[in-house]
């Protein structure tokens, strides 16, 4: 067993370095690669710090130790800060700082504890030192959770963005990150088990052999999508810092409210209209906002608000369903035979089974082929 975790130790730290210099150079390409790097230097003390635990390299674990244990204050702000970097292409440094400080503050107190607990220990005893150690670690965990629910309202936020601005999902679905929180979930619950069970049977001190195991598998997954990551641009609203009530207040006295009976508005559902009947822009599978918004010589965001306000739908959903309509016209034409579904499908403006079938199910309540069926009895 020795031997495996061994392998292990060395294949997670050689991927996660490779993964670091890779990143580094690639800084200019996205902003969201300066934090993922960050990221992976948590992680990379995390696998060592259960690494060298397990195998017990006495002379280099208090070290890694001291700060692996801590890392969950730096690890939580990280990973929101790389989702919103992603998403929004920015990246505010002085932000990011600011939410790291109590990882600073820890450190530092970590830090002194451990070099004057250890410098005489007959004075005080190193027992204060694991209380210390036990109370950060409690805490670190209970901020990282906190910053992982800040992570599931940024996904939920730019869910709605996304479809605010695409009609396409597929090369831009937030699943991967979602996995990547519900795995860093499943860690800390497999830490708490483990630790509770070492703690009341330290003989069995090699389950920790589970939580090293567990965390070299989530860095591969965590390395392969980081890496290979879109880039999207969204509306400049996507994720916004809070503003103070009174620049809020001001805001709303200088906006003006949309009037969904202007013969403006109307002009510009009308050329919505025609654009999608007459010159099928649904069929562009890559159609976006902001193209469509040029199509109309308009903003994409006054478009995005005609959408969201007078036709009480969102860009994702106004797109697929006249995708969906065209597709119900074909499939009923007595040449549709000669089609399968899922041609048609890809004639519509679909890009992937996958998409076409779920959002049919969605908008129409029964799936394609249940559809079909009912139009021959």
């Amino acid at each position: 067993m020795k031997e495996i975790a061994t392998f292990f130790l060395y294949t997670g730290i050689s991927t996660l370095l490779f993964l670091i210099v890779l990143l580094i150079t690639r800084l200019k390409e996205k902003p969201a690669n300066k934090i993922l790097i960050i990221i992976l230097c948590c992680l990379l003390l995390l696998f060592l710090t259960y690494g060298l635990s397990y195998l017990k390299y006495d002379n280099l674990s208090p070290t890694i130790v001291t700060f692996g244990i801590l890392s969950y204050y730096l690890l939580g702000p990280s990973i929101l800060y790389y989702i919103n970097s992603i998403y929004n292409n920015t990246f505010k440094f002085f932000r990011f700082l600011k939410n790291s400080v109590p990882f600073i503050i820890v450190v530092l107190i970590y830090s002194v504890s451990f070099f004057f607990f250890t410098k005489d220990v007959q004075k005080i005893s190193s027992n204060a030192l694991l209380l210390i150690g036990g109370i950060f670690i409690i805490l670190g965990t209970l901020y990282f959770l906190y910053f992982l629910i800040l992570c599931y309202k940024s996904i939920k936020k730019i869910r709605i963005q996304i479809k605010n601005n695409y009609a396409s999902l597929k090369n831009i679905d937030l699943k991967w990150l979602s996995i990547w929180g519900k795995g860093f979930l499943l860690f800390i619950f497999i830490d708490f088990i483990s630790g509770i069970l070492i703690l009341y049977y330290p003989v069995i001190e090699d389950i920790i052999f589970i939580n090293f195991i567990y965390l070299t598998f989530l860095i591969f997954y965590i390395g392969y999508y980081g890496l290979n990551q879109p880039q999207i641009f969204l509306l400049p609203t996507t994720i916004e810092p809070k503003k103070s009530d009174a620049i809020i207040k001001k805001q709303l006295q200088s906006t003006v409210i949309l009037d969904c009976d202007s013969l403006e508005v109307q002009k510009i559902k009308v050329t919505l209209e025609n654009l999608f009947l007459k010159k099928q822009i649904f069929k562009n599978q890559q159609l976006s906002l902001k193209e469509l918004a040029l199509l109309l010589n308009i903003s994409d965001k006054k478009l995005s608000t005609i959408l969201n306000t007078c036709l009480h739908t969102n860009f994702y959903e106004y797109v697929n369903r006249k995708r969906i309509a065209h597709f119900k016209e074909l499939i009923k034409k007595e040449d549709s035979e000669k089609l399968t579904l899922l041609a048609i499908a890809y004639d519509a403006g679909f890009n992937s089974k996958a998409t076409f079938n779920r959002v049919f199910k969605q908008l129409e309540g029964v799936t394609p082929f249940q559809f079909k069926n009912s139009l021959n009895k």
